[in-house]
């Protein structure tokens, strides 16, 4: 990979949570005011519907274990 003059050298951000299968919470975060401060969410125990999917948003790719 070649380095460019314009690049700009900025940190991974990640944030990592155990959201404890809480809806709310994970609701206020993902789009919550703070959600374009992060690149990388790592949740734990998210909350999961009962048709085995989960919350987020078209700003995230979500992946599963």
């Amino acid at each position: 990979m070649t380095d460019s003059p314009n690049a700009t050298n900025s940190p991974l951000r990640i944030w990592q949570q155990n959201l404890n299968r809480s809806r709310t919470t994970q609701h206020s975060l993902l789009h919550g005011p703070h959600a374009r401060n992060w690149n990388v969410y790592a949740l734990q125990e998210p909350h999961i519907r009962p048709n085995k999917s989960t919350i987020s948003t078209p700003k995230f790719y979500m992946v599963y274990p």
